[in-house]
């Protein structure tokens, strides 16, 4: 959890004492006076007394409900967030609560703990309960675990079955696994994640490893080592067999308009607090050469390691290239794209490949249907040589059709922004900065971003190193305008 995460939650702790007295009951019904002389008991609870209330500004909070128990005056509530149970985050402590119904701000992914005690009416001579009652609410969905030490491929491969509804498999936190084969999730919505916000598994990627997907995919609170991983799928393969239900056809874009054939995943791709180390001329994610179109890929809070230098061309860190040209109906793009408080560097100049690159140049509206735009959003993110001797961006439509809301990143040693970030496309733009090493800053770029240098601390030229925290590298900016507008990933500012 972020500090301005935490900073949010303390505000809306000021709500909690007039939230708890409104979901409650009036005085004269809540706490009856026919019980007295008695040893109360705490409330008991199961998943039942939880539930989710959607605010007005677009979040949510969690609503807890428990039975009266007659003859108190109160109850003592704690909750804490878990995610780290070695160094809890209090979210409210020893609020007396004089109902029967509390709430506190619901974030994503995250383990709570609540405890409640019953407080006595020491007029009746009843006396507070002797232990308070505990219970672990959590925003994950259940999670099947890998046990230490298994072949994350072999055992999913093995355990993996077909469903309708979002499935989860979880690895243990601090513990170390390999996947030295695909990981086939066929089309199934997955998450994989580790248990451990602050102690991340470590998965080493063999040669033919990584992770081939046909739906959404969320990767979150995991490090992986990619540096032996050849496989031209890259980290993370689109299926190179696709199930028909994921045409454009059958999911009712041609119906609603689109006049191009491809393969859709509705459903988010999102790499998530992870590292990942050694993207050796392998792309992050790619097509395997199909025409599939993805509705939403996301990288955020992570590190990401690539040596791209151009010894294998046409090879993108965003790869959606290279369909059956005998198909020319078939296209592949990716339709809204988020990098956010996240470092994406690179070791080498590469004069081969791209940042992105998708099959053809097309609108959204022509994969999505009438009406259908694509959002480009990079916010407080670090690019560094990626890529320094060749365009940022290829086969991206110059069209109104698109958005880029680029704001308070840096890019470093980063070629011709422009030919992503097209010309009519509608942009917004604020407080960026640009500094060019092999190639000077494009004149369009200027145009966008304030040149300068943003004089990292350094080394910024390492492998990543999993064991430490972010990696034993440093990207904090010293240049004035980065270090006044607090540019870049917000890791290197704490």
């Amino acid at each position: 959890m972020n500090l301005k995460q935490i900073r949010n939650l303390w505000y809306l702790i000021g709500t909690i004492w007039f939230a708890s007295c409104a979901y409650g009951v009036d005085d004269s019904e809540r706490f009856t006076i026919d019980v007295t002389n008695t040893q109360l008991e705490s409330p008991k609870l199961g998943n039942e007394n939880f539930s989710v209330m959607a605010n007005t500004d677009g979040s949510e909070s969690v609503v807890v409900n428990w039975p009266l128990v007659s003859g108190a005056v109160g109850y003592l509530v704690n909750v804490n967030i878990v995610d780290d149970p070695s160094s809890p985050v209090v979210l409210i402590k020893d609020s007396l609560v004089d109902g029967c119904s509390i709430l506190f701000q619901r974030l994503e992914d995250t383990k709570y703990e609540f405890s409640i005690k019953t407080i006595a009416n020491q007029k009746l001579n009843n006396k507070d309960a002797l232990e308070s009652t505990t219970f672990p609410y959590s925003t994950m969905i259940s999670a099947v675990t890998i046990p230490e030490g298994q072949d994350i491929a072999a055992f999913i491969n093995a355990n993996l079955t077909d469903s309708n509804v979002e499935q989860a498999f979880e690895l243990e936190g601090g513990k170390q696994y390999t996947m030295n084969s695909l990981v086939d999730f066929r089309n199934n919505y997955i998450t994989l994640r580790g248990s451990n916000k602050k102690n991340r598994p470590t998965v080493t990627v063999g040669s033919q490893g990584g992770l081939m997907t046909q739906n959404g995919l969320k990767i979150k609170f995991i490090n992986f080592d990619c540096s032996s991983l050849t496989d031209e799928s890259g980290f993370i393969g689109l299926g190179k067999t696709p199930d028909p239900s994921t045409s454009s056809e059958s999911k009712g874009y041609t119906a609603l308009g689109a006049d191009k054939k491809a393969y859709i995943i509705d459903n988010p791709i999102i790499i998530q607090e992870c590292n990942i180390k050694g993207l050796n001329n392998r792309p992050i994610i790619h097509n395997n050469k199909v025409g599939w179109c993805v509705k939403d890929f996301r990288i955020v809070d992570c590190i990401v390691q690539m040596n791209f230098d151009g010894a294998v061309s046409n090879n993108s860190f965003i790869c959606m290239e290279n369909v059956d040209w005998t198909k020319p109906t078939t296209t592949s793009i990716i339709c809204n794209l988020m990098v956010k408080n996240s470092t994406i560097y690179n070791l080498s100049n590469d004069s081969k490949n791209r940042f992105i690159r998708f099959s053809t140049q097309v609108n959204p509206n022509q994969v999505f249907g009438t009406g259908s735009t694509s959002q480009f959003i990079f916010t407080n993110s670090t690019i560094s040589k990626v890529m320094s001797a060749k365009e940022m961006g290829n086969n991206v439509k110059n069209s109104n059709l698109f958005y880029s809301d680029v704001k308070g990143c840096i890019f470093y040693d980063t070629w011709r922004l422009q030919k992503l970030f097209q010309g009519n496309w509608v942009k917004s733009w604020d407080k960026n900065t640009i500094f060019g090493i092999l190639n000077t800053v494009d004149a369009t770029d200027a145009k966008y971003c304030t040149t300068e240098d943003p004089q990292f601390v350094g080394p910024i030229d390492k492998v990543l190193d999993l064991s430490q925290v972010n990696g034993g590298i440093n990207f904090k900016p010293q240049g004035a305008n980065a270090v006044s507008w607090a540019a870049g990933d917000p890791r290197w500012y704490e």
